[in-house]
């Protein structure tokens, strides 16, 4: 039991590996943040960043199949390009950097629903292993429970960035994303409801 743990383990051993080794080539030696900032600091909203690092960090981790992977591999170049876009030199505080919270937040929550879902994600194999069933059939089973929850986080972390950018507290930024994702979930989830009990009645 304890080998056969061992080598279900060891693929996401090897990938969270060679993602903290890319992370540090690509924030030490290739500077892809600061980069990645310049780049787009113009024809990107910055409202809009929260909600592109979480689709962002949902499709890798989906991707990667593993959701401590994506955040080793995209910390490294989300943090500089906040950075850049406060426009501010380091050493810094976080008060100053605005966009910090909200953006680790997308972050961390795109790669864990990236990988919840994720055909490939260890998670999936080893609850699918266990019980004797397919992984892709597993992994059909939490669309829909993820789907909706995907996408009242991603209205949440619009709101965010909208409270962020107008320099709105982070108190009442965290009410108006909780609020508005709580309500477009609760609405998602209604209607699939009506939608299932109506294809029952047919």
């Amino acid at each position: 039991i304890i080998t056969a743990g061992m080598s279900m383990m060891l693929p996401a051993v090897v990938m969270l590996i060679l993602a903290t080794i890319l992370s540090t080539i690509v924030y030490q030696d290739l500077h892809t943040g600061t980069y990645l900032a310049h780049v787009l600091g113009n024809a990107l909203p910055q409202s809009l960043v929260p909600f592109i690092f979480f689709i962002v960090a949902a499709t890798t981790a989906f991707l990667m199949g593993t959701s401590w992977g994506t955040i080793a591999l995209l910390l490294p170049m989300a943090v500089p390009m906040m950075i850049a876009f406060a426009n501010v030199c380091l050493p810094t505080t976080p008060s100053l950097i605005p966009l910090l919270f909200p953006g680790l937040g997308a972050i961390f929550s795109g790669a864990v629903c990236g990988d919840q879902i994720s055909p490939i994600s260890q998670t999936t194999l080893m609850a699918a292993t266990s019980t004797g069933i397919d992984p892709l059939t597993h992994a059909r089973t939490q669309i829909p429970y993820n789907l909706p929850a995907f996408i009242a986080a991603a209205c949440a972390f619009i709101i965010s960035g909208l409270c962020v950018t107008h320099n709105i507290s982070y108190a009442h930024t965290l009410a108006f994303s909780l609020i508005s994702g709580l309500i477009v979930n609760v609405m998602l989830l209604a209607a699939i409801n009506i939608i299932a009990r109506v294809n029952r009645k047919k």
